[in-house]
């Protein structure tokens, strides 16, 4: 074996480690492509469930408010029916 000599290659072994490094890169590339889609996608469904969770939330307090009307309603009119207030055939109707 003689000093100085090489048995490499070296235009080959440029044309390797610049196809490793493209194939390294385009790995890394579709790597964070792939992260950020899973990303917004975790991101577009929390916000999904906090409409779902809002909306329930208020269809809650419309079914509570409807009830706390119906009972204010039942004890107004037991309070008309007692002291004798009520009228079948009102000349007005209240607007809602």
């Amino acid at each position: 074996m003689a000093w100085g000599t090489c048995y490499v290659n070296f235009e080959a072994l440029l044309i390797t480690i610049s196809i490793i490094g493209v194939m390294i890169l385009m790995a890394l590339t579709i790597f964070c492509c792939w992260c950020c889609r899973s990303y917004h996608k975790r991101k577009i469904e929390k916000y999904q469930r906090e409409v779902t969770k809002f909306d329930r939330e208020q269809e809650n307090l419309k079914l509570r408010a409807a009830e706390r009307k119906q009972h204010r309603q039942a004890k107004v009119d037991g309070i008309r029916d007692k002291y004798g207030l009520r009228v079948e055939n009102p000349f007005y109707k209240r607007l809602d």
